[in-house]
């Protein structure tokens, strides 16, 4: 058995135009040379490793998205890669714009909970401001507050219970015994104070 190089059979039909029964007959020639038995072989494609980082690193240093071209293990692979360095804060504010993997928004969140990443005020992205409430000490100045932040911890449930699963239970815990010191209007009082509406809409935020 003679082992064949894949290149080797494209180099001697590609670049040129053939008729069907001219191709075969062109196989049939270069087969003859290679024996009765032969086993085609390629290449192992080059990896793409450092492509990949080198695309990470773009997206968090301009904020701009990753392309869609990546596939599911070099998604996986891209936790792994990412630097502190990288991530500026406008890529912090678009995080959820990038089109990075679940696993490398919770490596970037996880940097910031480590110190390695210090955003500025006023970031307003969810997972960021969700994460940044786990180092929060003071408690919800009011009612308002309270149900804002509770919402936005629920919301990014999804991140911060796979990077800090006792520390978010416990934050949770922390909200769930405040006492406010001017206590809000009780619900059934505020339904008597809108009898006379037809319809009143009670929404809760996800």
């Amino acid at each position: 058995m003679r082992v064949v190089e894949a290149d080797t059979i494209l180099d001697a039909i590609t670049d040129r135009t053939w008729e069907r029964n001219d191709l075969l007959k062109a196989l049939d020639r270069l087969f003859e040379r290679f024996g009765s038995r032969i086993a085609i072989r390629r290449e192992a494609p080059l990896s793409r490793t450092n492509l990949v980082a080198w695309c990470v690193e773009q997206a968090l240093r301009s904020g701009s998205a990753l392309p869609s071209v990546f596939s599911g293990d070099e998604r996986k692979s891209m936790a792994g890669m990412i630097q502190s360095g990288w991530v500026i804060d406008e890529s912090l504010d678009k995080i959820e714009e990038l089109g990075l993997p679940d696993e490398a928004v919770n490596r970037i969140l996880e940097m910031i909970l480590e110190g390695s990443i210090s955003p500025r005020a006023g970031i307003s992205a969810a997972p960021v401001r969700a994460v940044l409430e786990l180092l929060r000490n003071d408690e919800p100045a009011s009612a308002d507050d309270f149900a804002e932040r509770s919402a936005l911890m629920y919301s990014q449930h999804h991140h911060i219970a796979q990077i800090r699963p006792k520390e978010w239970l416990a934050r949770l815990d922390e909200l769930a015994q405040i006492r406010f010191a001017v206590q809000p209007q009780a619900l059934t009082e505020i339904l008597k104070a809108n009898l006379a509406l037809q319809w009143l809409v009670m929404t809760a935020s996800e």
